[in-house]
């Protein structure tokens, strides 16, 4: 597991932030759970983790990260949350990818989590399958692994697609009249 590399209660080579970006509206209340996702490229999640890692100092829950995307359920002060949320949509954050990005909050008395872990995966949604074997055929004896590839290139393009429909589901909209 990476840790923070940074004295404690500096935090280095932040982004500046952007005034135009919103700060989410913090309820009174002495813990704030927030949970998010959102698939999308991340060409260096180790880097990106880093970074992540430094911003959400002083929070607690677990942050996931893939060369596909983001998810996180974590919790802290309602202004730490809120501090953590506005900087994730900055536009000079993993290119503005996150920008818009929808927050499930959720009020709490206690913690949560005892602590932060922020962690790199092969994959953001584990589904088993590696590059180069059969998948769930992998063990099957006499298994065509060319038909099983090209199974396993057909549930990746499945997949794809269902998180295009989720990341456009969850995606702010503009209302007329608003």
């Amino acid at each position: 597991m990476l840790r923070a590399q940074c004295p404690r209660g500096q935090i280095p080579d932040l982004p500046p932030t952007d005034p135009t970006v919103p700060a989410p509206t913090v309820p009174a209340t002495p813990w704030l759970h927030s949970a998010f996702y959102r698939f999308v490229p991340i060409a260096d999640p180790l880097a990106a983790a880093d970074l992540l890692r430094r911003l959400a100092l002083g929070l607690q829950g677990s942050l996931v990260l893939a060369s596909e995307g983001i998810s996180a359920a974590l919790a802290g002060t309602p202004h730490q949350i809120a501090s953590f949320e506005r900087a994730l949509q900055q536009p000079t954050l993993l290119d503005g990818s996150l920008a818009g990005m929808a927050f499930k909050h959720s009020a709490c008395t206690t913690a949560p989590f005892g602590r932060l872990k922020v962690s790199v995966k092969p994959e953001l949604v584990a589904l088993g399958l590696k590059d180069g074997a059969a998948g769930a055929d992998q063990g099957a004896a006499g298994a065509d692994q060319g038909a099983a590839r090209a199974d396993q290139g057909a549930a990746r393009a499945d997949l794809s697609a269902a998180r295009a429909d989720l990341n456009a589901a969850h995606a702010p909209r503009d209302h007329p009249g608003s």
